[in-house]
């Protein structure tokens, strides 16, 4: 168990930092002056999940401090995609990716180089929908607060972007009608890869290649099934929807389509072989046989059946994907494994402070509280030492290489929103 003192400290440098990452969208990436100091979709619903379950571990009364939560849950309601548009991969219902305006040095800097590679720079403003996961993400978000909240007047106001976004995952975001979120690119120069691993080399083949699109990612899925739990339990809530907007047959369709894409999921991504999940189904569906870390996302969203869940904690908990730091990105062993800056950023050299604040979150709400606290103690001391030795604070990601030390990644961006909530959602857990 890490020492009360170390708590603190974490505890104290992510408060600290937390003010930098909130504007009145809610939370932006990270600081305004860094990289992804813009508004990401995927990012703000993950932070939001996160102060919930950091909300109700304190048993906090005030309501307030739960607006970055709302405010970022408006900001994805009102640039809910509108049209089909393949230059900002914009679909009706989408989420949106990426906005980022031009209000600071480093983001103009941005969007010149963005805009000169053909992305969907406009007015000075990118407006993008590269991510497949956001509107999972934001349902799945949206209906946490409210079933927390019990925010009548909200959820009529954003009642129907939460319908579109499930028709969305059902329409658009299922190319091919077998019940799975895919991705594939429609603009080439942007993301090619459109879950949260988005860097272009991050889906191999066990021969390094890419796989053939459309990719259903393994955790997307998870998250699709959490949304569509989630949104069956508000629909069936009359004190959240009132008389006028409860809706129980709309919340039946969901739980039979959940209920299917759990059936099919347990069969399709599963790899007996290796008591574990594919990484991702390609376009031909045939599987990604990668181990990694994506999918102890799926831990507490409720699409593992029972029995295959010990085999999928037990798996994520070897050594070789298990390092002194933290969960892996990738499994030491697999052929894709790289320890060496930029590669490593996605492919096993590196953890990912908020990925393991995802797995460890779903461990704990299986029972498995010890390994979840492995995980977290190690996570956090690394970023202890990290602090000390490099004034290393909140970062996105760091490497523990092959040879299982720890060094800084060199451009980790700092402080990031996702790795201050994970902190502070750890910092809360442990020492309660």
């Amino acid at each position: 168990m890490t020492a009360v003192e170390t708590l603190l400290e974490i505890n104290g440098i992510a408060t600290e930092d937390l003010e930098k990452v909130i504007s009145p969208e809610g939370y932006i990436a990270s600081d305004r002056e860094a990289n992804f100091g813009a508004f990401f979709g995927r990012d703000a619903a993950i932070c939001s999940i996160f102060q919930i379950e950091t909300y109700k571990l304190q048993k906090l009364e005030e309501l307030a401090v739960l607006k970055p939560v709302k405010d970022s849950l408006v900001t994805m309601a009102v640039n809910q995609g509108q049209v089909v548009n393949e230059w900002r991969d914009e679909e009706p219902g989408k989420i949106v990716h990426e906005l980022r305006d031009s209000s600071t040095k480093k983001n103009r800097q941005w969007l010149k180089n963005l805009e000169a590679n053909n992305w969907p720079v406009e007015g000075g403003r990118l407006r993008g929908f590269e991510s497949a996961d956001s509107t999972p993400l934001f349902v799945w978000a949206g209906c946490d607060y409210l079933l927390l909240t019990k925010d009548q007047g909200f959820f009529k106001w954003i009642d129907p972007h939460i319908r579109k976004a499930i028709e969305w995952m059902e329409k658009y975001g299922d190319v091919d009608e077998d019940g799975y979120i895919e991705f594939e690119a429609k603009n080439k120069n942007t993301l090619i890869n459109q879950g949260w691993k988005d860097s272009s080399d991050s889906i191999k083949t066990a021969t390094g290649e890419r796989p053939p699109g459309p990719i259903a990612l393994v955790e997307i899925q998870g998250y699709q099934y959490r949304a569509l739990m989630k949104a069956a339990d508000l629909y069936s809530d009359k004190e959240v929807c009132g008389e006028d907007l409860f809706d129980s047959a709309y919340a039946d369709q969901l739980r039979a389509r959940a209920k299917e894409l759990r059936e099919n999921f347990n069969r399709d991504f599963w790899m007996n072989d290796k008591g574990f999940f594919a990484y991702a189904l390609d376009g031909n569906k045939s599987q990604v046989t990668d181990i990694t870390s994506n999918v102890g996302h799926l831990l507490i969203t409720g699409i593992i059946e029972r029995k295959k869940v010990p085999r999928v904690v037990n798996r994520l908990m070897q050594p070789d994907i298990l390092s002194g730091g933290g969960i892996r990105t990738l499994s030491l062993n697999s052929p894709n494994f790289s320890d060496e800056e930029p590669s490593a950023y996605h492919l096993g050299g590196s953890v990912w402070p908020h990925d393991n604040g995802i797995i460890a979150l779903g461990m704990e709400k299986l029972g498995y509280i010890q390994e979840a606290e492995i995980i977290r103690d190690r996570v956090i001391r690394s970023q202890v030492l990290l602090k000390r030795k490099y004034n290393i604070r909140n970062p996105e990601l760091f490497m523990v290489d092959r040879y299982g030390h720890l060094r800084p990644y060199e451009t980790a961006q700092q402080p990031q929103s996702w790795a201050i909530r994970s902190n502070l959602y750890w910092t809360a857990a442990i020492s309660r």
